[in-house]
């Protein structure tokens, strides 16, 4: 589900970050920023367990309308 949304915003090129739990503690931090400080770029794709992990959906969802979302579990399918 993750890599068919990133796909989707890569396909209409449309700047993005993706937090997942390959993302380190540090790297999640530094995209939120680029999320909240860049207008430019637009879409959070974000895993629920690793989003959930330091309030990353909370601090996400203050700049955001739209947050693309997927359980991990659903990825293992």
């Amino acid at each position: 589900m993750l890599q068919a949304c990133t796909e989707a915003v890569i396909e209409n090129k449309t700047r993005y970050i993706r937090i997942d739990g390959s993302v380190s503690s540090s790297e999640r931090i530094h995209l939120v920023n680029q999320f909240q400080k860049d207008p430019d770029t637009r879409v959070a794709i974000l895993s629920i367990q690793a989003a959930g992990q330091g309030k990353v959906i909370e601090h996400t969802a203050r700049y955001s309308t739209k947050l693309v979302h997927a359980k991990d579990q659903l990825l293992a399918s």
